[in-house]
Parts: structure tokens; sequence; C-alpha cells
């Protein structure tokens, strides 16, 4: 089923947390950028979550838009503190090589250290609505299994307790998880595999299945083949709706965004925004 911009706006202004993942090369990190302008338009205050800063548009963060870096070790001081609440404590306590060392190479923990984080940023309301640029499907797959996994070792006490409420959060209504693909074969499967395997691993919330780099339709140029660029348009049109058949495939709405010619990544970005914005005013 295919949705408007207008009911995707709509749905995420009501949500406190959207994650989107896909494979890489998709444009991923383009549409969350463009959805949190959209979403700033909107009168929100809206931040963007990322694991690098290759992930920033290159002229800086749109206005209205805030960025929250998810650097595991500013993370787990973060996290500490708000638990100690002393500096001091965490400079002569957990500020040593051994401890981080242990936090980035321990199986699991890194990623339950940034879910923490964000759960923190849920709690004290500290953005109307943030928006996770995660890594790549697969590293996405591993990140919402990390705290599953750390919950089930620590079966009691503050670790347990604290890994309980991330996994609360992730199945919270507040929270939406989106796929981004392209309509082609390999990231069109790869997202209706991952959707599979997520529905499995937790009851997440999804929401949409977003298309992006779709062809614009002309209807009086399919089928003709006088002029070669006419013919690869037509079968490009015909491989481009055989995969959205695929993409159906995940059971959710799936909206489409268009192929844009732009100059740079933030022309892009603000080409998106004004798509998904134009129809939400």
């Amino acid at each position: 089923m295919a949705v408007s911009a207008p009911q995707y706006i709509a749905d995420s202004l009501q949500k406190k947390i959207i994650f989107f993942t896909g494979k890489g090369g998709v444009g991923k990190t383009s549409v969350v950028w463009a959805t949190a302008k959209a979403l700033a338009r909107c009168g929100k205050k809206v931040a963007v979550a990322a694991w690098s800063e290759s992930d920033l548009p290159p002229s800086g963060f749109p206005e209205g838009v805030h960025y929250v870096p998810l650097q595991t070790m500013a993370c787990f001081k973060e996290y500490v503190l708000h638990v100690v609440r002393f500096e001091k404590l965490y400079d002569t306590v957990f500020d040593n090589k051994v401890l981080r060392t242990f936090v980035l190479a321990a199986p699991g923990l890194s990623d339950t250290v940034i879910a923490g984080k964000i759960l923190t940023l849920y709690e004290k309301r500290v953005y109307d609505i943030l928006l996770v640029d995660l890594p790549s499907s697969g590293h996405a797959l591993s990140f919402f299994h990390s705290p599953l996994g750390v919950k089930r070792i620590f079966s009691v006490g503050f670790v347990h307790k604290e890994t309980h409420k991330i996994c609360e959060l992730l199945a919270s209504q507040d929270v939406r998880l989106d796929l981004v693909a392209i309509p082609e074969e390999l990231p069109v499967v790869e997202s209706v595999e991952l959707k599979s395997k997520l529905e499995k691993l937790h009851p997440f919330h999804f929401g949409f299945l977003l298309l992006n780099q779709m062809l614009p339709t002309f209807a009086s140029l399919r089928g003709l083949s006088g002029a070669p660029l006419l013919k690869e348009y037509s079968d490009q049109l015909d491989r481009q709706e055989r995969n959205q058949q695929v993409a159906e495939k995940c059971g959710l709405p799936i909206l489409k965004l268009p192929r844009i010619l732009a100059p740079n990544e933030n022309s892009l970005i603000e080409a998106l925004s004004q798509d998904l914005s134009a129809v939400t005013a």
C-alpha cells in the first residue's frame, strides 16, 4: 500500500523516537535529515542521533535540527554521571584504559551503552522527536539484539533493571522503526529479510518502508522502444515495478521518494524536505 507524505509526517509527529535502517548506499542518511527538517518546520524540537560525523550534512545542521553524537565512551561517561552524579568519582574509578577496553570490546555492551543514551534522552524529554540514523542493516540487527542479550545475561540487579527499561522502550508505542531502500533487487530483498528477523527478535512497532530514488513514471513513454534511451527508461520502470512488488512483502505502508538530481548533499536534503513539508503546511 502506497502512502502520501502527509500520512508519513502526521504519524511521525506522534512519535518520540524513530529509528531508520536499511542497506548501505540507499540514501538513508539523506532521508533522515530531510525528515528532520520537515518535522522542524512543523514546530517540533527535533534531533538526529548518528554514530559518525560522516553522517552529517556537509554544511552543518539544518535550521531547527539538533545533532546527537552516539560515541560509545562519551555515552558511557554521560550515563555513569547520570547515575553517580560525581564527575570526580567517574575520573577516579571509571576513566581508565582497562575499563575503556572492556566497554568497547565486550560483546553487546557498546551498543547497549548507546541504547542507554537514547533511553536517557527519552526519559528527560530533551527533544520532541529523536530520529536515530542506525548503521546498515546487519549492524542495526546487532544493535537491537544487544540489550536483549545483556538483559538475559544479567537476570537480576542494576544492569538487568536498566536493560529491561531499554527493551520496554523499544516496544513502546512512542517508538517507530522505519526501513529505507531503493527500488533495486538487493536493497529490497534485504529489507524484507531484515523486517522478518526483527519481528522474531522483539515486538517492535514498524512504521514505513521508504522507497528512495524512485524514477518518475510518464505513462506516454512506457513501452516505447524506438530510441535506446527510451527503451532503457521503459526497462528501468519495469524493474522498478517488479521490485516494488517484492517490497510489498514487508507488509508495511510504502512511501515513494523521488529520484532528485541535486548538485550536492545539502541541496538534496532540502529538496526532499520540501517534498515532505509542502503537503503538511
